[in-house]
């Protein structure tokens, strides 16, 4: 459910089970600083490729799979591998919450 040193004080150990008990997942900071170097939670938009920035874009806009491929010279099918990717990436199930996702996370490309 989470992950503590060996070394956490007792009342830190304490604090973690009671939190793992409750359904959340206790994570000891000097982990949570090993696995985000930064200290921030990466931008899920900035691990999309260029091309599936450029699918999703054209989704916002309202156009269907065939549409998107004509309009990049790429197949139909290519499309829907693009927009698998970008629903995982961005943790949505369909494209209507993606579109949604992107104008509220996506600036406007000026080269789309």
């Amino acid at each position: 459910m989470g992950y503590l040193l060996k070394d956490s004080h007792p009342r830190d150990l304490l604090a973690g089970i009671r939190a793992a008990a409750a359904g959340h997942a206790p994570l000891d900071p000097r982990v949570a600083r090993s696995l985000l170097p930064s200290g921030r939670v990466p931008d899920p938009a900035s691990a999309l490729s260029h091309r599936e920035l450029q699918v999703l874009r054209l989704v916002t806009k309202g156009m269907a799979n065939k549409q998107i491929g004509r309009a990049l010279g790429i197949s139909e099918h290519t499309v829907k591998v693009h927009l698998g990717n970008v629903f995982r990436q961005i943790g949505v199930g369909d494209r209507t919450s993606a579109a949604m996702w992107a104008r509220e996370h996506l600036t406007e490309d000026p080269a789309s």
